[in-house]
């Protein structure tokens, strides 16, 4: 039914997330003066990297990657990067990403997103302690928040819940507690909570400098890429 209401324009095509091929497409241009064009358009798009003025560095990673998207669209203002969290199974990936942190130089806070349930405690205790050691071992420093979904969330919005699986007995999740799905919060509210949260670690006075040097950048590079035609 879901395929015949998309197919019949009653539901958008672009709002359900439905991964298909993979394309690996190359570039290619008519003339020089084509890509002279493209690249003119592209300087009025450059974005500055806010993270020199900052405090702090700061990412979001949720445990799903479907909603990658839809948060990434709260945290692109503030230059803020989304990740998911699903890969953080491999040493070597939480390996690596620490050294992604520590190549910031300076504080790091981690924003999670993700179930509560005991696979969803586990994954963000377990990125927490293995990411944190390796950071802490390169000299870096790193926080990992946990900002939805909460205790006091699902209490508070009163969100649906379920008993745990009874083949699920890890430990780190509270004994007796009823499981929440971060897919069960209304996604605007998620979307507030995760934008609440990414504006508390930024200075907004930081970024208000970043985003004038911004413009000028832009006006610049137009200026230098379209001097000979004027």
């Amino acid at each position: 039914m879901l395929v015949l209401a998309r197919r019949g324009g009653v539901i958008p095509f672009d709002h359900i997330r439905d991964d298909g091929s993979t394309l690996v497409q190359p570039a290619l241009f008519e003339s020089g003066a084509e890509w002279m064009r493209r690249i003119i358009r592209q300087s009025q798009r450059i974005r500055v990297s806010p993270w020199p003025d900052q405090p702090h560095y700061v990412e979001v990673i949720c445990e799903a990657g479907g909603m990658v998207p839809m948060l990434g669209r709260v945290a692109d203002p503030f230059g803020v990067t989304v990740r998911s969290g699903g890969g953080f199974d491999s040493l070597t990936a939480k390996h690596d990403l620490a050294l992604h942190y520590v190549r910031q130089d300076k504080p790091v806070v981690v924003l999670h997103v993700g179930d509560f349930d005991p696979s969803g405690e586990a994954i963000w205790v377990n990125f927490k302690e293995d990411v944190s050691a390796f950071v802490e071992k390169d000299g870096g420093d790193l926080t990992v928040k946990r900002i939805a979904v909460t205790t006091e969330q699902r209490d508070q919005y009163n969100l649906p819940t379920s008993p745990p699986k009874k083949s699920d007995k890890r430990s780190v999740f509270p004994e007796g507690e009823q499981t929440v799905q971060v897919e069960a919060m209304p996604p605007d509210l998620l979307q507030d909570i995760v934008r609440d949260a990414i504006d508390a670690e930024v200075d907004s006075d930081a970024l208000e400098a970043t985003l004038k040097k911004q413009e000028k950048q832009r006006d610049y590079l137009y200026k230098a890429l379209t001097k000979d035609s004027q």
